[in-house]
Formats: C-alpha cells, sequence, structure tokens
C-alpha cells in the first residue's frame, strides 16, 4: 500500500515534453481505443481529431474527414433534417454532456444504432472550446436483447397455451410462476398464487411436499397422483409430473411442474371396471359354456359352465388347447379355422369329453372378436349341451318314420296336391287305387284322375280356400278304366312361417277320422309344450287386441295371473299402449313383425323394455284368427348397448382430440391404430398405417424397434427419442412416451404410444446453448472485469478479467459477499442496492482492494436482470480499471494547464487558426494588440483583423502548405 504510484515519473516527462511531443503522445492514446469512436470536433461540428476506433466503426480514414466534414455526416438523415443534430449540440453547450443512443450512418450506407456521448471541452479559463464525441455500436446489443423478448414472449406463449396446470417453484417449495389453467383450476389469480407455497393447494398437503421432496431428490417424478383443491372447495384429481431446472451457471433453481386433469380417467376406469364385472357376471350367468380361444387355438377364458362340463377347473383349461377337449380333435380345429376364415359358424357339432371321459354332443356356435384397430384377436365360442335335442330329433325322426309308415300302411289312398293341383305325395295305397306307378302320379294333375275333373278341381280350391272338405265324393277313373267312388277329407297344410303349401287328401273312413283326431290333440300339446318351455314371454291376441293365450313367462313379467291376462287388453300392460296396438295392427295389416320395441309395465310397476315380434295365424277355413306373439326382455341388452357405443366415443373423442400423435401397436411392433395427428406428422393415411411395423415410419427403424421392446420389458418409456420420416421425406423429431396394455383377461395386447413433437424445442435447446455460449464468450472476451450479484449482495458469476482483477479464483469468487473486496465496503453494496431500487448504476467509482492488497480504482456501470416472470433476480456489473486513465486526465490536466501558462507567459500575441482560417484560440497578448474580447476573437476569420486580408489568409496558406513561415509581416 505503500509502493509509490505507477507511471508517477511519467507526469514530470509529460511536462518535459514539447508541444508536438505532447500532442503526439495524446493522439497515440486515441488511435489504440479501437473498440470506441472518439473524435473531436470545435463548436461548430467540425471533425478536428478521429481516432481508429472512428474509422473501424464509421469506415472513414482521418484524411476523409478531418478538418473537412462536420458531424452531421455521422447522423441519420432523419435527424439532421428535424433539426435534432443541431439540438444536440446546443445541448452539450448548455449542460455540458449530452448521452443516448442515436441512429448512424456509416460509409458504405449502412445504418447501425450507437450509443453516443458527446462533453464540451473548455479552455484553462473555462470557456467552451469544441466537443468531443465517444460512441459504440450496440446493433448486436439491440439484437440480443430483441431476440431475448422474442425468446421469452415464445416461452411465454408455450406455457400458456398448454392444456395442463404448468407451475415453477423454488426448492423451498415456493410457487414462482404458474399459467392461466393453473390459476382456472385452483380458482387462485397468478398474483394470488406466486410466493405461496405449493403443498397449500392440495388436499394432502404433506404428499405434495414428498413429492416436491422427490423431484430434488431424483430430478423428476412421472404419474404423482395428488387432488387439487380450488377456492370454492372443488376437489380435481390430477396426475404430477415435475422435473428440476437449473441456472446458467449450473445450479438448482427449482422444480417445473405440470398438473394434468385425471378426474374423468379416473371415473372412466372405475366405469371400465364396472363394466368388465357386468360383462363377467353375464358370462358366468350363461346356462351354455363360454370360452374364448386365439388364434393358437389356446384357450383364453372360460366360465364356470364350461367347468362344470369339462370337470377341470379354469386355471386347468386357460392356456390349454381348444381341440383337445373333444373326441374329434381335427375337427374341432376346423372349426376353429372356418370362424376366423368367414367370422362365425353355428350348429357345428362337436362331441366333448370330460375329464371323467362323459362325452357330451355340443352345438358349437362361435363368432371373431377384434381389437379396436380391427385385427381379429380370437373367437368367442358357446357350446351348448344338445344331448337332450338329439334325442328330440331322433324321436322326431322316429315319428316322421313312423307316420310315413302309418302314411304307407294305411288301407286308404292319401295324397298331397299343391295350390296348382299338381300331385306331390301319395301312398302305396293310392298307387294301387290309380293303378299308376308312384314316379307317373307325383307331378301330375290331380283332376285328371276323376269323372268330373271340374269337380275334383273344385274339391281343391274350396279345400285352399277354406282350409278343409269332409266328405267331399269323388269318381276316381283308373287308366284300365276302372271307376271308384271314393269319399275324400282334405285339409290344407302349411310351412313353419303359416304360409299355405298345399292339401292333404285322404278317402277317409271313421278309422282313419278318429286317427286324425288323435295326432291333432297331440299337436296341440306338443305346440303347449313348446309355448311354455319358451324364455321368451309369449302371448296369443285376437283381431280385437284382447288377449287370448299367455305363457308362464308372460305371467312372471307382467305380475298377473293367467285368468287375469286372457280376455283382457293386450295394450293396458305397455307403457304406451296406443304404440302397443299399434303394433298389432301392423302384424295383422302385414302378417308378421321384428324387433318392434315396447315397455311393459308390470302390476308392481316394474318397467321392462321388451323387443316384440309376432305373425299372425289362421283357422281352419284359413282366416287370420289373430297373433302369436314373443316379448324378450332386452333391458339389460339396452344398457350395455348404450355404455358401448358412450365408452366408444368418448375413448375415441379422447385419442383425437390429443395434440400428440398417439398409435397402438400390438406385441410384435404392428400398429393398430392411430389419430389423425399421427396421419399428420407422417403423410399416410390411418388404412395406410394400420397393420404396417411401427419402426417403418422412423430414420432409426433398430432404435424404435428396441423402443417397443423396452415397453414391452419395462411397461413404460418416457421422453424416447426418435426421429419420424413422413411420406414425402419431411422429419420430426419427437419425444416417445409409450405403456403396455392388456385386455380383460390381464395378458398383455399391445403397447400405447404418444409421440409429442419436440422438434422446436430442440431447435430452441440449441439456440439457447449457442446464445449462452455467445454470452459466455462475450463475458469473457471483455477487457473489464464482469460479475453478478443477487439480491443478497452474493456474486453469483465472475468472468476471467474479474478474477485476474482481484488475484481470487473463480470458485473462491463465487458465493461470497461482493461488498468485501472493496476498501468501503458499505458504499459497494450501497452501490448494488441503488442499482436494485433505480435499475442502474453509471460511473460508480470503487476502490477494488485484489488478493495481493493492491487497490484498484474501478468504475462501475451495473443494471439489474430478471427472469422470465420480469422478476428482479440480481445485478449484472462491468468494473473498469480506471486508475491509468485518472492518471492520463490528471497528467492531459497538467498538460493543458502548464501549456496554457506558456502561451499566456509569451510576450507575443499567440493564436491558432484552422485550416478554414478561423481563429480557435488565443493569448491574453492577442486580445490585447486587437482590442477584442477573447469570445469575439474565437470563431472569426484570422485575416479580418489585418490591413491586407488576402496576405494574412496567404501567410495561413502558406504555413499549412509548407509547414511553417518565419518573418512573415502584417499589419
Amino acid at each position: 500500500m505503500n509502493e509509490p504510484a505507477r507511471g508517477g515519473n511519467g507526469h514530470r516527462g509529460l511536462k518535459e515534453m514539447g508541444v508536438d511531443q505532447q500532442v503526439a503522445f495524446l493522439n497515440s492514446i486515441l488511435e489504440s481505443s479501437s473498440e470506441y469512436s472518439i473524435v473531436a470536433m470545435d463548436l461548430a461540428g467540425t471533425i478536428l481529431a478521429w481516432n481508429a476506433g472512428a474509422r473501424r466503426i464509421y469506415g472513414y480514414d482521418a484524411a476523409d474527414v478531418v478538418g473537412k466534414a462536420t458531424s452531421a455526416l455521422l447522423h441519420h438523415p432523419d435527424d439532421v433534417k428535424s433539426g435534432r443534430a443541431k439540438a444536440i449540440l446546443e445541448e452539450v453547450v448548455r449542460t455540458g454532456k449530452w448521452e443516448g443512443e442515436l441512429r448512424r450512418v456509416r460509409k458504405t450506407g449502412a445504418q447501425f444504432t450507437a450509443h453516443v456521448t458527446l462533453t464540451l471541452r473548455r479552455d484553462p479559463q473555462g470557456g467552451p472550446v469544441g466537443f468531443t464525441m465517444i460512441s459504440r455500436d450496440v446493433t448486436r446489443s439491440e439484437q440480443i436483447e430483441r431476440e431475448l423478448r422474442e425468446s421469452q414472449e415464445y416461452n411465454r406463449g408455450l406455457v400458456e397455451s398448454n392444456i395442463d396446470a404448468l407451475m415453477t417453484t423454488d426448492p423451498l417449495g415456493l410457487i414462482t410462476d404458474v399459467n392461466r389453467q393453473m390459476c382456472a383450476m385452483t380458482g387462485y389469480s397468478r398474483e394470488e398464487l406466486i410466493g405461496t407455497p405449493f403443498k397449500r393447494y392440495f388436499t394432502e398437503p404433506q404428499r405434495a411436499e414428498d413429492g416436491i421432496r422427490r423431484v430434488l431428490a431424483e430430478d423428476r417424478v412421472t404419474n404423482y397422483e395428488l387432488t387439487m383443491r380450488s377456492r370454492a372447495g372443488k376437489e380435481t384429481v390430477v396426475s404430477y409430473n415435475a422435473t428440476t431446472f437449473k441456472g446458467a451457471e449450473g445450479r438448482l433453481r427449482g422444480v417445473f411442474a405440470a398438473a394434468r386433469d385425471i378426474t374423468d380417467q379416473k371415473l372412466l376406469e372405475e366405469a371400465l371396471r364396472q363394466t368388465q364385472n357386468y360383462t363377467r357376471g353375464l358370462i358366468e350367468a350363461s346356462v351354455d359354456a363360454l370360452m374364448t380361444v386365439d388364434p393358437e387355438f389356446l384357450i383364453t377364458d372360460v366360465n364356470e359352465q364350461t367347468v362344470q362340463m369339462t370337470g377341470y377347473s379354469r386355471e386347468e383349461l386357460i392356456g390349454t388347447p381348444f381341440p383337445d377337449h373333444f373326441t374329434d380333435p381335427e375337427r374341432a380345429a376346423a372349426g376353429i379355422q372356418r370362424t376366423l376364415a368367414e367370422g362365425f359358424v353355428t350348429h357345428y357339432v362337436l362331441v366333448l369329453r370330460s375329464r371323467t371321459a362323459k362325452e357330451t354332443p355340443v352345438s358349437f356356435n362361435a363368432s371373431v372378436y377384434k381389437e379396436t384397430g380391427g385385427k381379429v384377436q380370437g373367437i368367442f365360442a358357446a357350446a351348448r349341451d344338445i344331448t337332450e335335442q338329439e334325442r328330440l330329433e331322433k324321436e322326431l325322426r322316429q315319428a316322421q318314420n313312423y307316420t310315413r309308415g302309418l302314411i304307407e300302411s294305411s288301407v286308404d289312398p292319401m295324397v298331397t296336391v299343391d295350390q296348382d293341383l299338381a300331385i306331390s305325395d301319395v301312398n302305396e295305397q293310392m298307387v294301387r287305387l290309380t293303378e299308376a306307378p308312384k314316379e307317373r302320379l307325383i307331378g301330375s294333375r290331380f283332376d285328371a284322375y276323376f269323372t268330373e275333373p271340374d269337380r275334383a278341381a273344385a274339391g281343391v280350391r274350396k279345400t285352399l280356400n277354406e282350409g278343409y272338405v269332409t266328405n267331399y265324393e269323388l269318381t276316381l277313373k283308373t287308366p284300365g278304366g276302372r271307376e271308384v267312388l271314393v269319399s275324400f277329407n282334405a285339409s290344407i297344410f302349411k310351412d313353419p312361417e303359416g304360409n299355405v303349401r298345399g292339401v292333404f287328401a285322404v278317402a277317409r273312413d271313421v278309422t282313419d277320422q278318429r286317427r286324425l283326431e288323435l295326432q291333432l290333440r297331440e299337436q296341440q300339446n306338443y305346440s303347449r309344450g313348446l309355448i311354455e318351455a319358451s324364455a321368451d314371454a309369449l302371448m296369443t291376441v285376437d283381431p280385437n287386441g284382447v288377449v287370448t293365450d299367455v305363457n308362464e313367462q308372460t305371467v312372471k313379467l307382467t305380475g298377473f295371473n293367467r285368468k287375469q291376462l286372457i280376455g283382457s287388453p293386450f295394450a293396458q300392460y305397455f307403457t304406451d299402449p296406443e304404440r302397443a296396438r299399434a303394433g298389432v295392427r301392423t302384424t295383422f295389416d302385414e302378417g308378421v313383425v321384428t324387433n318392434y320395441e315396447l315397455v311393459v309395465r308390470s302390476k308392481g310397476g316394474a318397467e321392462t323394455v321388451v323387443s316384440f315380434n309376432a305373425s299372425v295365424f289362421k283357422d281352419t277355413s284359413g282366416w287370420v284368427a289373430g297373433i302369436l306373439a314373443a316379448a324378450r326382455d332386452i333391458t339389460q341388452q339396452k344398457q350395455i348397448e348404450r355404455e358401448l357405443r358412450e365408452q366408444q366415443t368418448y375413448t375415441r373423442g379422447l385419442v383425437e382430440s390429443g395434440i400428440d400423435a398417439l398409435m397402438t401397436t400390438d406385441p410384435l411392433g404392428l400398429i393398430t391404430d392411430v389419430n389423425r395427428r399421427m396421419c399428420e406428422i407422417t403423410g399416410r393415411t390411418r388404412e395406410e398405417l394400420i397393420g404396417t411395423p411401427f419402426k417403418d415410419y422412423f430414420t432409426d427403424p433398430q432404435r424404435a424397434e428396441d423402443g417397443i421392446r423396452r415397453v414391452l420389458a419395462e411397461g413404460q418409456v418416457t421422453n424416447y427419442e426418435l426421429t419420424i420420416r413422413a411420406k414425402d421425406g419431411d422429419e420430426t423429431v419427437v419425444a416417445y412416451n409409450a405403456t403396455t396394455f392388456k385386455g380383460a383377461d390381464g395378458r398383455l395386447r399391445g403397447v400405447f404410444a404418444a409421440a409429442r413433437d419436440i422438434t422446436a424445442q430442440k431447435g430452441l435447446e440449441e439456440q439457447l446453448r449457442e446464445q449462452q455460449a455467445h454470452s459466455r464468450g462475450l463475458i469473457e472476451s471483455s477487457v473489464d472485469g464482469m460479475l453478478t450479484v443477487d439480491a443478497e449482495l452474493t456474486i453469483t458469476d465472475v468472468n476471467e478479467q474479474m478474477v485476474n482483477l482481484s488475484g481470487y479464483a473463480r470458485d473462491q469468487l463465487i458465493g461470497s459477499a461482493f461488498q468485501d473486496y472493496f476498501t468501503e465496503p458499505d458504499r459497494a453494496a450501497a452501490g448494488v442496492r441503488k442499482t436494485l431500487s433505480e435499475g442502474y448504476a453509471t460511473n460508480y467509482e470503487l476502490t477494488l482492494r485484489s488478493r495481493h492488497r493492491r487497490e484498484i480504482l474501478v468504475s462501475l456501470n451495473a443494471s439489474v436482470f430478471k427472469d422470465a416472470a420480469g422478476n428482479v433476480r440480481g445485478v449484472f456489473a462491468v468494473a473498469r480499471d480506471v486508475t491509468e486513465q485518472r492518471r492520463l486526465e490528471e497528467q492531459l490536466r497538467e498538460s493543458q494547464h502548464y501549456n496554457r501558462g506558456l502561451i499566456e507567459s509569451s510576450v507575443d500575441a499567440l493564436v491558432t487558426v484552422d485550416p478554414d482560417l478561423t481563429i480557435t484560440d488565443v493569448n491574453e497578448q492577442m486580445i490585447r494588440s486587437t482590442g477584442y474580447g477573447r469570445e469575439e476573437l474565437i470563431g472569426s476569420p484570422f485575416k479580418d483583423y489585418f490591413t491586407e486580408p488576402e496576405r494574412a489568409a496567404g501567410g495561413v496558406r502558406q504555413t499549412l502548405a509548407e509547414g511553417s513561415v518565419t518573418n512573415y509581416e502584417l499589419v
């Protein structure tokens, strides 16, 4: 501290220099400053001095402008035209200084913005003699500031456009920023939220706080569920995803969190569980054995009825080959193949062999089922025990054989005739009676065998019209001419739909008549049995809409007994009687109705949706006697259909509304579904994408395939970067997030993936890195010491020049107190506080004490810097070592005073004249010689004070041309 000031001998040396040496010395100082333009001007604005910095910035050489141009050359034409340039000089004359930013013009005509400082130069007596103008090109600074503002606005736009609630917190869990969605979800304004504890807005504050701690410990959390409580008390289940973020210096700054409202998702999950339970209930309630089989013929699910029928447990059945449980495995496998090929099979008979070797004939009905993308996943099969059915069919065949036997064993001729009077069947007795072979009889006209063909034909028509005839006498004539009188008893016969197919006629005697009556009673009993065995409600209604018969199922459905129902109006048992009556009328008018929906209201008030199927039936005369109606309870079916449609519509809406490209793949990596965004990003239609390999749409197929394998192995992947290549070759960087999904049976079905376009994000990250590197380069390339200080006066960053200036290492400076490095700590702290309060400080002088105890005078220029939310984060300061500058300034002042003293001590009149022959300075002797004041002389033409003005001007020009004149006489 007791060392002599550096350059002390330079002060004495400068005084000893001659005037020319001093000028040369000062010019060398000006020329050494290439970063700043330094220009000296007289009071008229004429350029007198021009340094290297001015030449670099404006493009003019000193020879182009010194003594030839005014400062107007450097101004933008608009500033000259408007008078602003002149006004600035006038202000400098009045106040001594002007500083600000101006538009400037280079020699090339290019325009730029410069920071300009103009100061008034004075003589030792304080009189103004000219201007000093220092300029610095700030075009790049403006560009960086503009880009930074645009980047900040863009980032804000991204945050606010997000559909999720976004927020940032500091490491203590205090909210530092939020978006509009967060405000909407909590019911609090941005101002109310910022600065408050994050955990305050959740039903479980401790769990919310634990989430923050977990992020800080692990750098991120995903799908962390919390329940947010709004100002109004509304609770919203959210999926909380968060990561830490750091400052430019790599220090932890806080947590960035996104809270996605998953209330609807949780409701859907619950609805899905209920639907799955309901579906399982339906499957288990079936009286048939139900099972699902995959395309490899392996059983994937069974119901309890299958377990009972096979004798194997559910666990033993699932995963075993379907064909192994049948007596004919090849036929069972063929049934599966046929179902997969044609989509369904019906009434495919197989014989099931149980664990105990019991064999059960089953009617196998199956159809394929598909995933949402339309790909066949397997088949759904119902196996109905048809042991009883086969027994009935056998009995029916036996009955038919028996009936044929009866017909053939009849002693009476029998014949059937169609509506065109063609014989369609005969018995052997009819062959004998007609003496014509059976082949000849069948297909020939019935009336051709009678002596009265017209009467024979009329009998048939009468039967067709009236339904029957009895004791209708005709005379049959054989080909041999024999005539036989027969008494025909005939009736029509119908197909199962009730359509008349023809006439059945018998030459009847009393024995045959009794047999037919017995058959009729049996048929009636059989029909009654069929009606009562039906699982549907059956009833008959006459043309007046009155119930004429019901089965037991109808009694259960309505709550009324059979006696109450029969004879009552059919329509009164429905919530819409008029619609019920219309259904009856339609049946009578059209002969049949199908799937006609009505709602039955029971005696107890319960309402049941039924599907009404009905057809007319006729009496023996062929007249419509009424309708037979079946009412099937479809309440559960309607509910399932409605819920399924709603679930499918909602699910598709969710998929299509996503801003990310969404897709599903099977375990082999084949795409099974996509949304519109995936089509847009790949340039392909949904049909083109589905069924193709997922990996084919990426620039690195192997990495894409590895991503699928990783999801299948780990259950999920997040932020797995891939590059999609579209059909037109356009490439898009995406963050791939995926999870596996399973079927109702718990087996892996595939992968659900979301691909978020992060091309812009990657570009911004690169720009940010470049900008940070550029900013760091600017800081480190500065010849001045630079540092940043937070609001607690702690140093947060320094450049290498600051390290050199202070003598301390960078890691020693960062984190230490700013004021500790100055001889006046309180004044240093006050400078920072002033900057924080006013936004900036300029030319704030402090004395820095280095590590080696060297004291350095610095000029501190500082301004605040803010975060993205506009909050002041600290101070950016530039500390310029002005020790040498102050020493030179002092030497210059001493030199100027010394020179002035020399000038004024001269006994001769001394004057300085510029190249325009204008007086720029005079001494007191000159004032006395001319009788004019100093202010009157300076700025006036030199020649005006001589009797021979032209000779005076010539003397000046000769001096300028030759460098000097001696003994040049003037008066």
